[in-house]
């Protein structure tokens, strides 16, 4: 009895021990972060690429330490850690809202353009930079001779702002906040997300933790504030109301978001499939898919009402389909097949659009919503685009932690991190070698760990 007592008590040390040394670990960690990225914010302005693969190697290190740590110690200190976790976060934010844009200068583009429709009243969609090349931006925009290549959504969303200031600075710092708040409601929505799904607390705390921290979300959206963010949320909120059989709001949100970037249209048939799934009678099926129609034109025509209904609204978006091209901005699987087959760029789209819906139709068939609303995409990013960039992932990257195990999910982070500064094919090497390394680290940390209570 009293040797038990003695076994306990010494366990009991261990283990108040280990979580000390853990708290003190994620309390360095949070600082050397939040310093690394402060001296990345000023060293990186110049977006030369040696600099820029030095800190995507840096943070992705970083990141690779907090995932090993979050896994062993957020079970024990869960209030420390998330203590520690979010007021790194707002730190980072707090700088980052304050800083210029580090690896793009799409946002200038944007505005510029937006600037175009607010105060010289042309319309968005059919003029170039170089249309108003007297404007302050327009040294700073790039893209002079492209057009706007997303939907009326985006051009209404800076509106909002262009109104309020001709400043770029002080543009960038109101856009980071919006962000940031957007950033926010996507965790808010994916949160209960994760409930539906019924994912234990402790994972769900270690999921968002890894969402808080990962230097790629931090990047493509407080940094260099991509608009893709925006067809996140409105993704999860979509995948949110199929979960809850609300497949008309669900609709909705694919439709906001397809006038955004037109990337949501794509899974339009989703809904709509659950709709007629239905045990209803055909009346009301019938009533539903009339009334998401009505909603999809309903919508174009307001949306584009300010700017006419003319076909060469879609000039800026068809040119970015048609005519970007360049070397190492596709993925292994483009690569393949363009190298090894030849196809001309109708054919390898058409073959990816026919592989995504037969995907969509698969993964219905096996009720299995979640690789349906993100499968498509991957199938697309890896063998049929050849204009591929690293910010496109974030319209899925949440739902990819519903399932991927979460070493190739750390993998890929970094892989996204240094795909800016390496040609994508190298990048992809680096990711498969780096995945590999963490099943051997995590099969070393397993066994270190064994003695835990």
């Amino acid at each position: 009895m009293l040797l038990r007592k003695l076994l306990v008590s010494v366990k009991n040390v261990r283990a108040q021990n280990i979580s000390i040394c853990e708290k003190f670990l994620i309390l360095i960690l949070g600082i050397v972060y939040f310093v690394a990225f402060i001296i990345y914010q000023i060293v990186a302005k110049g977006q030369n690429d040696i600099n820029l693969l030095y800190f995507s190697t840096l943070f992705s290190i970083l990141y690779i330490v907090f995932y090993f740590l979050i896994k062993q110690g957020i079970q024990n200190n869960k209030r420390f850690f998330f203590n520690v976790i979010f007021i790194t976060f707002f730190l980072i934010a707090a700088v980052a809202i304050f800083t210029y844009p580090v690896r793009s200068n799409d946002i200038y583009w944007n505005l510029l353009i937006t600037r175009g429709f607010t105060y010289y009243h042309l319309n968005p969609f059919q003029i170039t930079p170089n249309s108003i090349p007297l404007d302050p931006l327009y040294k700073l925009a790039g893209w002079w001779t492209t057009q706007m290549t997303h939907g009326p959504v985006w051009i209404y969303i800076l509106s909002i702002v262009t109104f309020i200031t001709k400043s770029a600075y002080w543009s960038i710092v109101l856009l980071k906040i919006l962000w940031l708040c957007v950033l926010a409601i996507c965790g808010c929505v994916f949160w209960k997300i994760m409930g539906i799904h019924k994912i234990t607390e402790n994972n769900k705390y270690i999921i968002i933790s890894l969402l808080v921290w990962n230097p790629y979300i931090i990047q493509e959206v407080l940094v260099d504030l991509h608009a893709d963010i925006f067809v996140m949320l409105l993704m999860l909120l979509s995948y949110f109301f199929v979960l809850q059989k609300k497949n008309i709001l669900s609709v909705c949100f694919l439709i906001i978001g397809g006038f955004f970037k037109f990337s949501t249209f794509f899974l339009l048939p989703v809904p709509i499939f659950y709709i007629l799934l239905k045990h209803e009678k055909w009346q009301y099926k019938v009533y539903k898919i009339t009334l998401a129609l009505v909603i999809f034109i309903s919508v174009g025509l307001l949306l584009y009402a300010p700017f006419g209904y003319s076909f060469s609204n879609l000039d800026g978006f068809i040119n970015q389909v048609n005519n970007f091209d360049a070397v190492g901005t596709y993925l292994p699987g483009t690569f393949l097949i363009t190298h090894w087959f030849h196809p001309d760029r109708f054919a390898l789209r058409f073959v990816g659009l026919m592989a995504a819906f037969a995907s969509i139709a698969w993964y219905l068939r096996k009720d299995k919503l979640v690789l349906t609303y993100t499968v498509p995409y991957l199938i697309i990013f890896f063998f049929t685009t050849i204009w591929f960039q690293p910010w496109y992932v974030l319209w899925i990257f949440p739902l990819l932690f519903l399932y991927l195990p979460m070493g190739l999910l750390i993998a890929l982070t970094a892989y996204l991190m240094v795909t800016y500064s390496l040609v994508s094919s190298v990048a992809f090497v680096i990711i498969l070698t780096i995945y590999l390394l963490l099943i051997i680290v995590k099969s070393l940390a397993l066994r270190l760990f064994t003695y835990r209570i």
